[in-house]
């Protein structure tokens, strides 16, 4: 290398396996601190003893993180990004909850209640996109993915026996 000294080459790769480690170190310690919190919106059928029930709408929080994280009550992010509060639903807990590392909760609410309330309250439709949404005691937002939901086919589907 004309006109660059090894001394020089060599402070350079030191101060970039500098910049490298410290980078590492702060996107590693951030991540530790954080309090990652998966949530999922689903369908299912709850199993009560021998019987299956009614199709019903999940809203599961699973805390995947080492950290404990305070829970409010879910809500449905609706299509306009009106926020639904599920105050009719079922839950295997009492909100506001504490998760601690490795737990899940779950909120669940029947699948043609929910239809039926989307259609006549918020005037609703068709295949819609639902989003899960937990809050935290620090007001941070967890999501889910967005869950496919047919309104006008579980508006109109009867009840199950």
């Amino acid at each position: 290398m004309a006109g660059v000294e090894w001394h020089q080459v060599i402070a350079a790769l030191i101060a970039l396996y500098a910049a490298i480690l410290a980078t590492f170190t702060f996107v590693m310690n951030r991540r530790e601190k954080r309090r990652p919190l998966k949530v999922i919106v689903s369908m299912g059928l709850p199993i009560r003893g021998p019987d299956v029930g009614d199709p019903q709408i999940f809203i599961r929080a699973s805390n995947i993180g080492t950290r404990p994280i305070t829970l409010n009550v879910p809500k449905l992010v609706l299509p306009s990004g009106d926020q639904l509060v599920l105050l009719r639903s079922s839950s295997d807990v009492d909100f506001p909850c504490e998760l601690a590392d490795g737990q899940s909760c779950a909120a669940w609410t029947d699948a043609r209640e929910l239809a039926r309330q989307l259609k006549f309250e918020q005037r609703l439709g068709g295949q819609i996109k639902l989003v899960g949404v937990f809050e935290d005691s620090a007001a941070q937002t967890y999501r889910s993915t967005p869950y496919g939901f047919n309104v006008t086919e579980w508006a109109k589907a009867p009840p199950t026996a």
